[in-house]
């Protein structure tokens, strides 16, 4: 007796099985059982967007795909479609073709140099979040009977790096410019292939023709980022039909550390994060604060910077305190904090190399230190300026006009007040003092 199992596929040696069959089998029958894989892959400034798909019909002996690219009002196409059997471990339909590198993180989608279209593309994926699955989409048909829509499916953001070519030209895909979505289904779904003749349609249109009704379908990915780096996506899914919504959905991925600590610790490790990231960071404004105003003070009581009360009792640092809160009030009533940390850092690295310049022009001998010091701080903080500077002029070149602005205010300021009477009389002042005491 011959066996009807079929050949092991080398998913098969794997300790995966959930049903007793092998691997490259489903357990329906119905012939609208797939598998789907898809992307959208759109330029953040809306003038190119690529779109790839990879459908398994086990139940059908077939595999299909698509891959896209649509450019303003134009749009190309090619699409794709062998017998499953004739290779069922691959994911590839002629030039179209898809690679997991690192299952639920980096992907790669591809369509090669074809004779159908003038297009071809390489991206690769890189997971923004972790993967999320929506609800199981069951939908039965209008009689209430028959499961047409029976589907399991997870959805990702992420980010993409590769190239795109149309007609010829080729474009570099920079991660910063694009953004990507992609699910992956399986399951019973809707409208595969032709109806059975026997049946009335799981979905009546009535009277109507299809191309004839008043039908809309909108399945929109969203993404979104905070400053602090908490990443949201929200999926909706509406289907209307003579202007009545008769199926929606909608979700949302919220990934943050706190999230990413629920699986090994669970909702007590949530929290314990968020309180732990709640203390760090006032900590750490504080520590900032404090240290911010201390430096102040000092500079203030060399003579270095302008200083004046306004009416307000108490010593010196107190002051600089004060004024210290209120600046960090100001720049984060017209600067998210990402632009503030970009402030600071190139603040922080200009100041430093002007520190060890001046050690190395008219300190060096006073406080004993030998010139290599401050000649590789000088260069290593250089290095560091200039690699952040090209990044921010390729990412955000406001900051860096902002950051050059200020300097240029700082140090006409200083000027002015060092050379003005009213400092030279606050040293004489402070000197006449100290030779007093």
């Amino acid at each position: 007796m011959t066996p009807n199992l079929g050949s092991p596929l080398p998913a098969d040696e794997m300790l995966h099985h959930q049903t007793a069959d092998l691997m490259g089998r489903v357990s329906e029958s119905d012939l609208g059982w797939t598998e789907k894989i898809w992307f959208s892959i759109p330029k953040k400034d809306g003038s190119l967007q690529i779109d790839f798909g990879l459908g398994r019909y086990q139940n059908r002996n077939i595999m299909d795909g698509f891959a896209g690219i649509s450019r303003n009002c134009e749009q190309w196409t090619v699409r794709g479609s062998r017998v499953l059997a004739s290779d069922p471990v691959a994911t590839s339909v002629g030039p179209i073709e898809y690679e997991v590198v690192e299952p639920l993180k980096i992907l790669r989608a591809r369509l090669q140099e074809n004779e159908v279209q003038p297009i071809s593309f390489e991206i690769e994926f890189e997971a923004l979040n972790p993967p999320f699955c929506e609800d199981r989409h069951l939908q039965r048909d209008e009689g209430g009977y028959r499961a047409v829509s029976d589907i399991v499916r997870y959805h990702q953001a992420g980010s993409v790096k590769g190239w795109v070519s149309v007609e010829g030209k080729r474009e570099d895909i920079k991660t910063d410019d694009w953004i990507a979505f992609r699910d992956h289904s399986w399951g019973v779904r809707l409208d595969v292939g032709a109806s059975p003749v026997d049946l009335k349609p799981a979905r009546d249109w009535g009277d109507k023709k299809l191309a004839e009704a008043a039908f809309l379908l909108q399945w929109s990915p969203m993404f979104m980022e905070r400053p602090n780096g908490e990443r949201f996506e929200y999926h909706y899914y509406l289907q209307m039909r003579d202007h009545k919504p008769f199926y929606f959905s909608g979700y949302r991925n919220h990934y943050s550390l706190a999230a990413a600590a629920r699986p090994a610790l669970g909702e007590y490790g949530v929290w314990f994060t968020v309180a732990i990231a709640m203390l760090a960071t006032a900590g750490g404004i504080l520590a900032s604060i404090f240290a911010v105003s201390r430096m102040l003070a000092m500079l203030t009581e060399m003579k270095l910077v302008p200083h004046s009360h306004f009416g307000m009792p108490g010593s010196i640092q107190k002051h600089t305190l004060v004024y210290t809160v209120v600046l960090g009030l100001v720049l984060t009533a017209f600067f998210d904090l990402s632009r503030i940390a970009a402030l600071g850092i190139i603040f922080y690295l200009v100041m430093d190399i002007a520190i060890h310049w001046g050690v190395l022009r008219y300190l060096l001998d006073d406080v004993k230190a030998k010139s290599w010091v401050p000649v590789t701080a000088i260069i290593l903080d250089f290095l560091a300026l200039s690699g952040f500077v090209w990044v921010k002029l390729n990412s955000d070149p406001f900051v860096l006009g902002v950051a050059v602005v200020t300097m240029m205010l700082i140090a006409i300021g200083e000027q002015l007040f060092l050379g003005s009477e009213k400092r030279k009389q606050a040293v004489s002042q402070s000197q006449a003092h100290e030779r007093h005491h």
